[in-house]
């Protein structure tokens, strides 16, 4: 069973929701009862609704599903991603280190992006659902880096636990990060990057709040993050 919500900038902020874990507790109530809870931004959906309503179709299985073993893998360049990302994603593209597509010649179905040997985003062309695309770019990652590759599930949206983790083992949860927004503009993230902490050398935290208020910015804290490791092929 799966749930959403669609969270207004200004009434979820740290304004009105002091307590950084407030997304994270109501993502475990809802698992606990049996769902899994969707975290939707105002911006968003102001302006990612094709991708919202892709993701939709995909968890109900209304997608056309493609054969990933159709598709030839290769790395493509942070520009190429971007575009991708910008184009059938359904949230900040984050960058990475590495940009791993599947395609053919008739374009791309499906980009991963690597940081720190663990795939950040995996994004999949609208509309359409890879058969084990995923498992797919993991496995020739592990085998282009001679290494383990995990998976960090941002939980604002865990569709990777619905649909991707069957080869994968649940490792732990990092610390809840946030971004910062202009409460006059929910479209306009101050940074596209996730942070886990203000610098507490850079400005008392009191202080920092003043000047984010005046400027009408606030953080808005996300459910989380969930690290897994792929289990060995045999």
């Amino acid at each position: 069973k799966v749930a959403f919500e669609v969270n207004g900038v200004y009434w979820h902020s740290e304004y009105r929701n002091p307590d950084k874990y407030y997304q994270y507790k109501k993502s475990k109530a809802c698992n606990d009862l049996g769902y899994t809870l969707f975290h939707i931004t105002e911006g968003e959906w102001d302006s990612r609704q094709e991708a919202i309503k892709s993701l939709i179709s995909r968890i109900g299985g209304a997608s056309p599903v493609v054969c990933a073993s159709k598709y030839n893998v290769s790395i493509i360049e942070y520009d190429q991603a971007s575009e991708f990302f910008e184009e059938n994603y359904y949230t900040d593209f984050a960058g990475g280190d590495l940009f791993i597509a599947l395609g053919d010649d008739s374009g791309i179905v499906a980009v991963a992006a690597l940081t720190d040997m663990f795939v950040e985003q995996y994004c999949e062309k609208l509309y359409t659902a890879v058969d084990h695309g995923l498992d797919k770019i993991v496995s020739f990652l592990s085998e282009y880096l001679g290494s383990d590759i995990g998976y960090a599930s941002n939980q604002n949206y865990p569709i990777f636990e619905l649909v991707h983790s069957k080869n994968f083992e649940f490792i732990r949860e990092t610390d809840i990060s946030y971004k910062y927004f202009y409460l006059g503009n929910p479209n306009n993230a101050i940074s596209v990057r996730d942070f886990t902490e203000t610098d507490p050398n850079s400005v008392d935290e009191r202080v920092f709040s003043k000047i984010m208020k005046k400027a009408c910015v606030s953080r808005i804290w996300d459910a989380g993050t969930k690290l897994y490791k792929r289990n060995p092929v045999i």
